[in-house]
């Protein structure tokens, strides 16, 4: 059995840890510090101008799967999902229409329309587009697929009959 440390018997002995005042500064330990913390803060200063990504929407529909992707209104420093950095006002105007249609006809020539003027502007290249192949034995019960899952199967639920 695992014993935790007792914080009282040990202050004797962290006592003065805190500080090594003894030692000189150290410049290159400094600049490597700054030059690491610039690094993974401002990746664009690697010069990169592909990424590869991979995202999936949250529901099923034009609004869920191009306005994270296209909308510059929605261009966050953490957290960002439209990593190409598209601003296009053209774009999110149309999204705007798309979004407060009714009809879902019009609403899904709105959404093509939006899927082409992002193609046009080469901000993403989509190189995969994911498929799961669903084979199961006879013998497995509750099988559930889709939603959170992806496609795959609920694993949680899986059983397997005599």
């Amino acid at each position: 059995m695992a014993v935790l440390p007792d914080p009282a018997a040990s202050r004797a002995v962290l006592i003065g840890t805190s500080r090594y005042a003894h030692l000189e500064q150290i410049p290159a330990v400094a600049n490597n510090l700054s030059a690491l913390a610039e690094a993974l803060c401002a990746p664009l200063s690697w010069g990169l101008g592909i990424v590869i990504y991979r995202w999936l929407p949250d529901f099923p529909s034009g609004q869920g799967f191009l306005q994270p992707l296209a909308d510059g209104r929605l261009i966050r420093s953490t957290g960002n999902t439209n990593i190409a950095e598209l601003d296009d006002p053209a774009i999110d105007h149309l999204l705007d229409t798309a979004i407060a249609e009714q009809d879902p006809e019009k609403a899904g020539s709105d959404y093509a329309r939006i899927n082409r003027r992002i193609s046009d502007s080469a901000a993403f290249l989509p190189i995969l587009f994911e498929k799961s192949v669903i084979w199961r034995g006879s013998r497995l019960t509750n099988v559930y697929t889709g939603g959170p899952w992806q496609g795959r199967y609920d694993y949680v639920s899986l059983g397997v009959s005599e």
